[in-house]
């Protein structure tokens, strides 16, 4: 019988792209199977059907031949109740656009994300307008401005996307209880977070390694090109780069120089 079991393991195994990383739970002796995170596998029509783990929202996921779902859980139980996906999802989208450090102040960058990310396509953006979301009030530029932090919203899971990339994006981080994320230290240059090294503006400093700050970094005007308001050689801002540091880069980046910014859509 154990060989049974441990032919039919094996037999699920080979049914995952190479990518997909599943493996055999430690203690087998029970049967059970692992799937692992695969979270450098794109979702697209040659992994359709293919199954991983989302280790930040602790929920297996299928590829549907154009992104990961979260799949529904039912009881143990014979009879019991299904739960039902999670609703509760916003994205985190990197713009299309590029801009110097007069962004407009807060009015201004709000205008700009809305814009950028409702004339460009981007992964999710079906999902999000059909919810309502592609609006003024819930798309937010991730910057802090005059009067302090645009942040997200908490215990809310994020989903990476890029405007004018579809290809881009699909892995996802879920906030804290003050909104603060992303609770790890992966980088964000991978193809389904943004896609390659980008710089964005964002004047916002980290708390952790882990969690950036819910406040400004720096001096207002040193530090946040007054405000994002000014596109002067002599004002600088700090910015996050993909690659390196998220949303804390220890260099300061001259407001007269372009740069994109992060844009939250939230739920």
């Amino acid at each position: 019988m154990k060989n049974v079991i441990l032919f039919a393991a094996l037999l699920f195994l080979l049914a995952f792209p190479s990518g997909a990383s599943a493996q055999v739970d430690a203690q087998f002796s029970g049967g059970a199977v692992r799937v692992g995170p695969a979270a450098a596998t794109t979702c697209n029509a040659a992994a359709e059907g293919a199954l991983r783990w989302n280790g930040t929202t602790y929920v297996h996921e299928q590829c549907d031949g154009t992104q990961w779902r979260g799949m529904v859980y039912g009881a143990s139980t014979v009879g019991a109740s299904f739960s039902t996906p999670d609703t509760n999802i916003g994205y985190f989208v990197m713009t299309n656009g590029k801009w110097d450090g007069n962004l407009g102040g807060v009015s201004g960058a709000n205008d700009k994300c809305y814009t950028d990310l409702t004339t460009y396509d981007w992964l999710g953006k079906a999902d999000a307008s059909a919810r309502g979301l592609l609006t003024r009030e819930s798309i937010r530029p991730f910057l802090c401005l005059s009067y302090g932090c645009h942040n997200a919203i908490a215990y809310t899971t994020y989903k990476f996307a890029v405007s004018n990339d579809t290809s881009a994006g699909g892995a996802s981080f879920r906030t804290t209880g003050t909104g603060q994320g992303p609770n790890n230290t992966i980088g964000w240059s991978g193809t389904n977070y943004f896609n390659g090294k980008k710089q964005y503006w964002l004047g916002r400093s980290n708390d952790t390694s882990s969690l950036w700050s819910l406040m400004g970094g720096g001096s207002d005007t040193a530090n946040r090109c007054n405000f994002f308001s000014s596109n002067s050689s002599a004002h600088t801002s700090s910015y996050g780069d993909s690659h390196v540091s998220r949303w804390a880069n220890s260099d300061l980046y001259p407001c007269d120089k372009t740069m994109r910014m992060i844009c939250m859509v939230h739920p």
